[in-house]
């Protein structure tokens, strides 16, 4: 048994398309099922179970796929921090978020304390869908939590639009975003690369300065979770199975 709080509110609204978003939190047992060969590389654990999890090399892998719905299947592989993926077919409409499959790291420590905060990845995509590749970062508490905060940072976006209002374009050090906000209750600050990349250095740091610098959060606020992965709408055609690999992937976290 492993106590796990499940991401259960949607980070992504669609054009023309109202979604509610909804806070679910719970506990759940991970059931660890081997999928077919041909998902992930011969001998890589894997698991299509809904929740299914194992930590590999200290970095907890979650097929999270909370929002599934008729016809949905999903299947997470791991070998390392910088060799895992899914094979995912998930249905559009509805468009709801269904699943966000993840490699996650607990931190829980000041955002003040670090010199230097970067996740480097590199992945392979498939071409259709609606989805996106996302850091997706606590703070002050994990999803549910009363007082947690959301910050995601998107490098790659496909068809997929964050939460709440767009802000507009921004450039943060060399990086230039279109940046989004949701306040209230349940706030997501979101950083959305303006050209997607499929190799990048995500500097998490210097997002979380802007946000400290424009009033949204404070630096004395508590980096409690890293997450990165791949949330997803939808993949197309409903009877076709795609694949989101990562082929390199290291975080810096400098104290």
């Amino acid at each position: 048994m492993k106590k796990l709080d499940m991401h259960g509110a949607s980070h992504i609204i669609l054009p023309l398309v109202a979604i509610v978003l909804v806070g679910v939190v719970g506990t759940f047992m991970l059931v660890e099922s081997h999928a077919a060969a041909a998902c992930g590389p011969a001998g890589a654990w894997s698991s299509s179970a809904t929740n299914g999890g194992k930590t590999v090399d200290g970095y907890f892998f979650y097929n999270n796929e909370y929002g599934a719905t008729s016809g949905s299947s999903q299947t997470i592989w791991a070998q390392s921090p910088t060799s895992w993926g899914i094979c995912t077919r998930q249905p559009n409409p509805p468009a709801t978020v269904k699943s966000y499959a993840e490699e996650q790291l607990t931190v829980n420590k000041p955002i003040s304390s670090y010199a230097f905060m970067t996740n480097t990845v590199s992945y392979k995509l498939p071409a259709k869908g609606t989805w996106e590749a996302a850091d997706d970062l606590w703070l002050n508490g994990t999803p549910g939590k009363a007082g947690a905060i959301e910050v995601m940072i998107w490098p790659y976006t496909q068809y997929a639009r964050p939460a709440g209002t767009e802000v507009g374009a921004i450039t943060v050090g060399t990086q230039k975003y279109i940046f989004w906000k949701r306040v209230g209750a349940n706030p997501i600050y979101t950083f959305q690369y303006q050209t997607n990349e499929t190799s990048t250095t995500i500097h998490m740091l210097s997002a979380f300065k802007y946000l400290a610098n424009n009033h949204y959060i404070s630096l004395s606020n508590t980096f409690s979770q890293f997450n990165f992965g791949y949330e997803i709408v939808g993949t197309g055609s409903t009877p076709t199975t795609e694949d989101f690999t990562t082929t390199n992937f290291s975080l810096d976290l400098t104290q």
